[in-house]
């Protein structure tokens, strides 16, 4: 649009909020309050100022907005390029409603939480400038603010199903929220309210359990921490909230093979899957909209060879008409692209927005245009040309204006920028403690042998130790134990960002005892001083299909395998802890049997001292388990049905004292 476009633009709109003035101060507010509206949307000191406290909580700001735009206007509300295709000048000259910053998208001037903050901020200001409605800003913190260096790296959420505790959830929430508020952003694509069947799924980590109660009662939980506060009594006006997402819509944990981005092999309208839908797939969605929700995020998968991203009786049937959401229904990462037939782009992003998405998540090109251009270009066009209702797209824009208003931003813009007070607490001790106590309360033990003495057990003497080696991969390295969404897209092994090893963790609690810990990764060791040896192994991290696996895949890394076997060879009568670091149950019964006890550690995050809190000190297991865990993976399958096949059932956890033989 060149600069007339972008007055006349400015132009309706301040007509249009002219003509509250007149319904404003007809209710009792003073004319100079009620002038606010007018002024504060003409540029004033080169700043286009859209609204003000003056309008009473009755949707009239929204509505007047929505008035004074043009069909260019709604529909680039309906837009959320990456950051990588789109810049701030853009952003402002197409009047663009959202961006987003997907995984490992980090600034060109570096990846501290300053440089992300100056990043946002100049695409806010670009646009407060010169259109005056703030951005709605999206990163994928899905467990802490994970892109950034040295932000507090939560446990991944198979981590907070095993601790069971809503309270801390929602505390984590918050502290996320506070954390992505402070570099700018004020939209979290999180949590997941998938419901995993099957560890072959890449994103099983990302979930909470297969128990749909248990998913809707954290999940709802987080939701309340991002966006009212550790508490839940807050607004998503405040300034440490963000939007929060509960995603992905919907059935992704049931796919055939559990293949990301797959099909779910049930007739949609068949009544078997009718009722897995409506008995456990909508039950955490329920309960997300039931606490407000702000965005629900489209899944990647079919369900009957049908994308859910242009399944209209799903998003619109079910979700807005059924469930009653109100909020923005927004597209996975190029979601519309995979819509199934022989289609245009053009007839896709129609068929998506048609369905009920009201944002579209674009990246990359298509053709010669950035994607998001061609986004827009289809939307209006099939406005023009009758393929998509008026009706539609004004109910698209009025959701995502809504959820503006509800973050304050229509009212104070200036909040859209990033946080300075809350910057200053990126990464804290304070926050980092609360990651340190999830990681501690996660811990699920599996195994506990009785001592040879057999007076007690393995897990309840370890504290009193003087002497323990420490081996596998994952013993000293934050970026194993974090797994995937951590500072890049697929994460990465290595110590890629600020934190405390599991091995630094219990080598600095035993040292406070006047115990000693040492660190042999391969498990090569000579002495015989030792009383136990700790082998913390996992997965090399991943993230979504990079992380789907065939069943004879989920084993221990064969590294991993060698060095307990190597222990056991070399120091037979070694007791060996197996911590195992991993996103999902692995096929492990052949190490089972060579080691003395087994704690499911899952995917920590930053903070091992966690794993020290618990097993050298006189603290409990308090974890238990929240998927079914197969004796092979090959028995995926029939793991719910035949009882024989069963390594581990659902809520498995014992203490110290407990003996599992």
């Amino acid at each position: 649009m060149n600069t007339l476009g972008r007055r006349r633009a400015k132009q309706r709109i301040t007509v249009a909020l002219a003509a509250v003035v007149v319904g404003a101060t007809s209710i009792g507010l003073s004319t100079a309050a009620a002038n606010t509206l007018v002024g504060m949307a003409a540029p004033v000191a080169q700043q286009s100022q859209i609204a003000s406290a003056a309008v009473a909580p009755n949707g009239e700001r929204v509505k007047a907005l929505l008035n004074g735009m043009s069909l260019e206007d709604k529909v680039g509300q309906m837009m959320q390029p990456d950051t990588r295709s789109i810049t701030p000048e853009q952003a402002a000259q197409y009047h663009i409603g959202s961006i987003l910053s997907g995984g490992g998208a980090a600034p060109s001037t570096g990846n501290t939480a300053q440089d992300w903050a100056q990043r946002a901020d100049a695409y806010q200001k670009a646009i407060i400038e010169d259109y005056g409605v703030p951005l709605l800003y999206g990163v994928d913190a899905v467990h802490g603010n994970n892109n950034v260096l040295d932000a507090t790296i939560f446990p991944h959420n198979v981590n907070l199903g095993q601790t069971g505790d809503a309270d801390l959830v929602r505390e984590i929430g918050a502290i996320t929220a506070q954390e992505v508020r402070a570099t700018g952003a004020n939209w979290a694509f999180t949590p997941t309210l998938g419901i995993p069947k099957n560890e072959r799924w890449g994103r099983s980590y990302e979930t909470y359990g297969e128990n749909a109660e248990l998913v809707s009662k954290l999940g709802s939980a987080y939701i309340e921490g991002s966006q009212r506060g550790a508490k839940g009594t807050g607004s998503l006006s405040d300034q440490g909230s963000v939007m929060a997402t509960a995603k992905h819509f919907i059935g992704e944990g049931i796919t055939a093979n559990g293949k990301n981005q797959g099909d779910v092999p049930l007739d949609y309208n068949s009544a078997e899957f009718q009722r897995i839908l409506h008995s456990e797939l909508l039950v955490p969605y329920r309960s997300a909209v039931q606490d407000a929700v702000a965005s629900v995020m489209v899944s990647y998968n079919s369900i009957g060879g049908v994308k859910c991203h242009g399944n209209a009786a799903l998003l619109t049937g079910v979700l807005k008409n059924e469930l009653g959401f109100t909020g923005i229904v927004v597209t996975d990462y190029n979601g519309v692209d995979q819509i199934e037939g022989s289609l245009s782009y053009a007839q896709k992003v129609a068929a998506s927005v048609n369905a009920g998405v009201d944002m579209l998540m674009v990246d990359g090109s298509q053709g010669t245009q950035p994607k998001w251009v061609a986004a827009r270009e289809a939307i209006i066009d099939g406005v023009n040309n009758g393929d998509i209702p008026i009706e539609r797209v004004n109910d698209a824009a009025t959701r995502i204006l809504n959820a503006k208003e509800s973050m304050g931003l229509l009212q104070h813009p200036e909040s859209a920028y990033s946080n300075q007070a809350l910057l200053a607490q990126f990464g804290s001790q304070d926050h980092r403690a609360v990651a340190r106590k999830a990681v501690a309360e996660s811990l699920t033990l599996l195994k506990n042998s009785t001592t040879q003495q057999g007076a007690s057990t393995l897990m309840a003497d370890l504290p009193s130790m003087k002497n323990i080696v420490v081996a596998g991969s994952s013993a000293d390295d934050i970026g194993m134990q974090s797994g995937g969404w951590t500072i890049s897209w697929q994460g990465s092994p290595g110590n890629i960002t600020a934190g405390t090893t599991i091995y630094q963790g219990l080598q600095r609690a035993a040292a406070e005892q006047g115990n000693t810990v040492d660190l042999a990764k391969d498990g090569i060791f000579q002495s015989d001083d030792y009383e136990a040896a700790i082998v913390v192994a996992g997965e090399t991290p991943y993230a979504e299909y990079a992380g789907d696996r065939e069943a004879n895949q989920l084993t221990l890394q064969q590294e991993d395998a060698n060095t307990i076997a190597t222990i056991r060879q070399q120091h037979p009568n070694l007791p060996i802890v197996l911590v195992l670091t991993s996103g999902r149950a692995l096929t492990i019964t052949p190490q089972l049997a060579q080691v003395d006890a087994l704690v499911m550690a899952g995917l920590p995050g930053s903070e091992g001292e966690g794993v020290a809190d618990i097993l050298l000190s006189s603290k409990d297991f308090q974890g238990h388990l929240t998927t079914t865990w197969p004796k092979d993976s090959q028995d995926i399958p029939v793991k719910f049905t035949d009882a024989s096949k069963v390594l581990f059932p659902y809520g498995y956890g014992l203490s110290k004292t407990s003996r599992s033989e």
